[in-house]
């Protein structure tokens, strides 16, 4: 069991790396024989290796979240990222639209949890008054679905109460232009006969809706007026209202998705719409709390030190800490809103250039392309690189478009939870929200705009979704890692079976086999410490041995030793080398690392002298027999 949710990770980063060096060596080790020592060139790289790792040490003063880790793992497997290597954010994308179906299923269970509502709960046919900010948290009811931007941020198809999924969102922004009732059908943009209110799945009313510019109480502003329709029977029920609403709206627009994802990366979209200071200030700061909720450990168990006193879990979400902004954040936010304002997004690890994001007509085309189902949302992202790589001005700033590409890759591969997060949380989504807040009579914030308004009013809503969200990404990219890890394992086992019998080689490639199943060793993946013991075990190659039945207890627990391995013993011997920062894979010119050739032949040769010549003496004491006492015996052994 790993010592720290940190250190586990780590070692689980240092296992994979060995395996990737094992197998590489070894093959060196079969093309070349050992001619020559170290020579001072070699101690002169190692030394400035050490350097390197002892500043890339200093430079990760902050945890990485369970994602991130796994992202570096999952990359790690997969060697050196190339400009146009999109493997795991093609990837990521699989995922997102896997767990698409899913969404709909984890909003409606959270919000009734939020909602403190019960399966039988039910509400009365009333009107309620919802204040349009209220709802409209990131101002896309500012922007027409048939703008630049209203393509992309909008659902793909106009309002149509006979469709399938209805385009909600699209309903909110023309109602406001034509402030009349749903129910007469006289609204522009949308299509809806007349005496048709909006229904659910089941054909059911579940209300109408009017834009109004006062409340019931005669104050003035921007309200949507919802009047609650009577369901069949007259048993009006918040799970049915809820489930029914949702399974005709899509919570998670892929467009939309991409649009936020872009966004977040780039402020392209913030610029070109020109978003105000307070917006800016506003999603940027949202974003900055939703990435340490996304990074937070579900582990309920707090941990136990060595001398018996407990201490506190290694990630504490129990305090409004996590809404605190230190220094470096707020310079981090007012950065960013100036940037936004200015139209360039600066590239830190492109030696800190800083490239124009507005007039890039050419994103919202990729954006727009993407169908409602997602099937080219790859496509497009990888569009969206390109473009972006090899637009005149950014080459003209900075002529490195491999180096742009891996940049804006790594960025869409972080920053995509978040973006999900933030894209689910839309009109359409919170308006059945605040509707059954208002119907069982809470006391609704008429005040609350804004995403961290929002936020701070429901933050166990946010959270409990962010969570469970994370945890399908984590579970996803976990079973990658496992694929890849038993394929390096199940070579390296190949290479074990001249030491050891094929039978047992054949017992070690069961206990790596597929068919252990993710979910018998990890029971949520929002647990941190169990995600990381659980890699930790992927990366446990010990051979047992037919079990040796003694007396003695200490020996009985010798039985699961598998004695000493040449193999073994080289990759720890790797995995030390790599601990210290020295180089162990091939040297930069090709040529193979030698004195990892020079290490595995003495470890071979000592080897070697243990199983010809290796011989153990043991001692048997007297041992008490009714009155008597065998004879003291002195015993034999092989060592190996």
């Amino acid at each position: 069991m790993a010592i720290s949710i940190d250190e586990g990770f780590e070692q689980s980063k240092n296992k994979l790396k060995v395996y990737k060096t094992f197998l590489q060596s070894k093959a060196e080790i079969k093309k070349q024989k050992v001619k020559n020592k170290l020579d001072e060139k070699k101690l002169a790289r190692q030394q400035k290796s050490l350097e390197r790792a002892k500043k890339n040490q200093e430079r990760k003063e902050r945890a990485q979240s369970s994602y991130d880790q796994l992202i570096d793992i999952l990359q790690m497997a997969k060697g050196a990222a190339k400009p146009k290597d999109n493997y795991v954010t093609n990837l990521l994308v699989k995922v997102t639209k896997q767990i698409k179906p899913k969404i709909s299923e984890i909003i409606s269970e959270e919000m009734l949890k939020s909602l403190n509502c019960s399966e039988e709960s039910t509400y009365d046919n009333l009107s309620i008054y919802i204040k349009v900010s209220s709802l409209d948290l990131g101002k896309i009811l500012l922007v027409s679905p048939v703008d630049t931007w209203g393509r992309c941020i909008y659902e793909q198809n106009p309002y149509d109460s006979s469709s399938v999924k209805k385009s909600t969102n699209q309903l909110l922004y023309y109602l406001i232009q034509t402030p009349t009732p749903l129910s007469q059908g006289n609204i522009n943009g949308i299509t809806n006969p007349v005496n048709t209110q909006y229904k659910g799945q089941s054909g059911q009313n579940l209300f109408d809706i009017q834009f109004v510019t006062v409340d019931n109480n005669g104050i003035p502003g921007q309200y949507y007026k919802i009047t609650l329709a009577n369901r069949a029977l007259g048993l009006n029920r918040f799970s049915d209202f809820i489930n029914d609403y949702f399974k005709v709206n899509s919570l998670l627009d892929l467009r939309y998705l991409l649009t936020t994802l872009t966004d977040i990366i780039l402020g392209s979209v913030s610029a070109d719409l020109k978003f105000g200071d307070n917006q800016l200030d506003d999603s940027t700061r949202f974003g900055l709390i939703i990435q340490r909720i996304l990074g937070q450990c579900q582990d309920y168990n707090v941990e136990i030190d060595v001398g018996g006193q407990a201490k506190y879990p290694e990630v504490d979400n129990s305090t409004d800490t996590i809404f605190e902004m230190e220094s470096n954040d707020l310079e981090f936010i007012n950065e960013r809103v100036q940037s936004i304002k200015v139209g360039i997004r600066e590239f830190v690890d492109c030696n800190n250039v800083a490239l124009p994001i507005s007039n890039t007509n050419y994103l919202s085309d990729n954006i727009s392309q993407v169908g409602d189902d997602g099937e080219n949302l790859d496509t497009e992202i990888n569009n969206i690189i390109l473009n972006l790589s090899n637009d005149p001005r950014w080459v003209a700033n900075f002529p490195f478009p491999d180096a742009i590409s891996l940049s804006l890759n790594k960025d869409f591969i972080n920053q995509l939870p978040m973006a999900i997060i933030k894209s689910i949380f839309s009109p359409k989504v919170l308006l059945p929200y605040i509707i059954m807040a208002k119907a069982i009579g809470n006391m609704y914030e008429e005040g609350i705009e804004g995403y961290n308004n929002f936020l701070r009013n429901n933050r166990a809503l946010i959270q409990a979704i962010g969570s469970r969200i994370m945890a399908l990404f984590l579970e996803a990219l976990l079973i990658e890692i496992k694929k890849i890890v038993i394929a390096l394992a199940k070579s390296i086992i190949q290479d074990m079976t001249a030491e050891k019998k094929a039978t047992i080689a054949r017992v070690i490639n069961n206990i790596v086999s597929l068919s252990v199943l993710v979910s018998q060793t990890i029971n949520d993946f929002r647990e941190c410490r169990s995600l990381v013991d659980y890699l930790l075990k992927l990366f446990q190659l010990r051979i047992p041995l037919p079990k040796q039945i003694t007396p003695t207890p200490i020996l009985a627990l010798t039985d699961i030793l598998d004695g000493a391995s040449t193999n073994r013993a080289y990759m720890n011997h790797l995995e030390f080398l790599q601990s210290l920062g020295l180089p162990t894979g091939p040297n930069p010119n090709g040529t193979p690392m030698y004195s990892n050739i020079e290490g595995f032949s003495i470890m071979q040769g000592l080897n070697k002298e243990k199983e010809e010549n290796g011989k153990t003496e043991m001692f048997i004491k007297p041992i008490p027999v009714v009155g008597i006492s065998t004879s003291p015996i002195r015993v034999t052994g092989k060592y190996f």
